[in-house]
């Protein structure tokens, strides 16, 4: 279940910056390595995987000191995806046109993290927030999140 919406999203995020031009896709994880991690393993491996090689779509990756693929830039559309750290400063001085945190539940600086993209996305009806996580409890990010909604019920 976990790996198949970690795909799903992965899909979804190089189909936006493989056919639509300018946009810049984060990844948010509790650490560098393990953002590079979703770009390298999930999006650079679906691009690269494709059957049929003219379907493929030439980017130029960006390695971090690790060796892993941290950002992948399209040169027909010039968008990109980039994997990085938790905290509200890394996402704030860039125009993201989507933020994907993963595992948001486990990032200590999530709260800060969030406030900062509802920022981005209330300024820009066009920016995308995904939140991908399992459950931290009733004190994480998404539970506060569904009860501000109503879901109120922990089993």
């Amino acid at each position: 279940r976990r790996l198949m919406a970690t795909y799903s999203v992965a899909l979804w995020a190089v189909h936006k910056v493989r056919y639509h031009r300018n946009n810049a896709v984060f990844i948010q994880s509790d650490k560098e390595e393990k953002s590079a991690f979703f770009v390298d393993q999930r999006c650079k491996f679906i691009e690269d995987n494709l059957a049929d090689d003219w379907g493929r779509r030439k980017y130029r990756p960006i390695r971090t000191k690790d060796g892993m693929v941290g950002r992948m830039t399209y040169e027909d559309t010039g968008s990109y995806i980039v994997g990085v750290a938790q905290g509200a400063d890394k996402i704030r001085s860039y125009t993201a046109s989507a933020l994907i945190m993963d595992e948001c539940e486990f990032q200590e600086e999530a709260h800060a993290a969030l406030t900062a993209a509802i920022a981005l996305v209330e300024e820009s009806k066009s920016v995308k927030l995904i939140l991908i996580s399992t459950s931290n409890g009733p004190g994480g990010v998404l539970a506060e999140i569904c009860k501000d909604v109503g879901f109120v019920k922990w089993s």
